[in-house]
């Protein structure tokens, strides 16, 4: 008796975690996937469902040519993670990394690429110097 108890207490307890705030950790929606790789003419991907801002409009306004940005994207916004990444993941994929320590950019709202034009017309050269000036640009923590 003891034994069922415990069963459907355990099943209780995964069923109450699944269906309210802890079913998020377990989301395929906050899958991360490459949508544009550095050494890459053209995208991997298409823009995301819901998305607004295409990575083509990404790659005009980011500086490709001194830091190489690749370009995830999970349900809502585009995480630009620098390509030096990949020797520090063992197995090759950033996607993790790109989320944890990549530079956010919305993708269902276009403020944040706005944000970034605005902090690129205001250099000498019309570029983003540094990856520390987008965070600053974008309210994120360096």
């Amino acid at each position: 008796m003891k034994t069922l108890i415990a069963t459907w207490l355990i099943i209780v307890t995964a069923a109450v975690l699944m269906l309210g705030g802890c079913s998020a950790v377990f989301s395929p929606f906050d899958k991360v996937t490459l949508v544009h790789l550095h050494t890459a003419n053209i995208a991997y991907a298409s823009t995301p469902k819901g998305f607004v801002v295409t990575p083509q409009e990404i790659k005009k306004v980011v500086p490709i040519t001194k830091y190489a940005w690749n370009i995830y994207a999970d349900r809502d916004s585009y995480y630009l993670s620098s390509a030096i990444q990949k020797f520090t993941s063992k197995t090759g994929d950033n996607s993790w990394l790109a989320k944890q320590n990549g530079i956010r950019i919305s993708g269902t709202s276009r403020s944040d690429l706005e944000k970034l034009r605005v902090l690129a017309s205001k250099n000498f050269t019309g570029r983003i110097r540094s990856p520390h000036e987008m965070r600053e640009a974008l309210g994120q923590e360096p």
